[in-house]
């Protein structure tokens, strides 16, 4: 069943990763423009746009979802499932590494305050999930393409301001 997002919450994928492959950053740039724009805009630019006007209260949560691709060549359902879960890790962190880099870049763009470490940003939080291969886009992949599908990043990113308390 397809998850239903509240509109002030959406998601963009990167994929076509090879096997075992993480490098979130040359799947990127091996993405289409329109969707490179579309990362730069509702991710990078969003958790960027949190961090820099911290006046006004925005703060941005980014959730990256990491899947791999079911492995079919291992000894046991056991190993596969550890080398699914294994691989999603990797990519996953790889994720997080390479949007915090960028948000790094663009705030040093702008000559604003650049944090060193992830715990050093004031508003915007990122999470990593590792999914292994729970959530198939093809459950029963015949081609390269259909892996390369499957192996993939989401990126689900919630921007929000702090409501005011009505004055009574």
């Amino acid at each position: 069943m397809p998850v239903t997002l509240p509109p002030d919450l959406h998601s963009l994928i990167i994929d076509g990763f090879g096997d075992h492959d993480t490098d979130v950053g040359a799947a990127f740039d091996n993405s289409s423009e329109d969707e490179q724009q579309k990362i730069h805009e509702q991710v990078v630019a969003a958790a960027v746009g949190a961090e820099i006007i911290e006046e006004q209260g925005k703060f941005c949560a980014v959730t990256i979802i990491a899947h791999s691709d079911r492995v079919d060549n291992a000894a046991s359902a056991d190993e596969a499932r550890a080398d699914e879960l294994d691989i999603s890790v990797q990519r996953g962190d790889n994720a997080v590494t390479w949007l915090f880099e960028k948000i790094q870049g663009l705030l040093e763009a702008a000559g604003a305050p650049v944090p060193q470490t992830q715990d050093d940003l004031q508003s915007v939080n990122i999470f990593r999930v590792a999914a292994g291969a729970a959530h198939l886009v093809v459950t029963n992949p015949v081609s390269d393409d259909d892996r390369r599908q499957n192996r993939r990043v989401e990126f689900a990113v919630a921007s929000f301001a702090p409501v005011p308390a009505p004055v009574l």
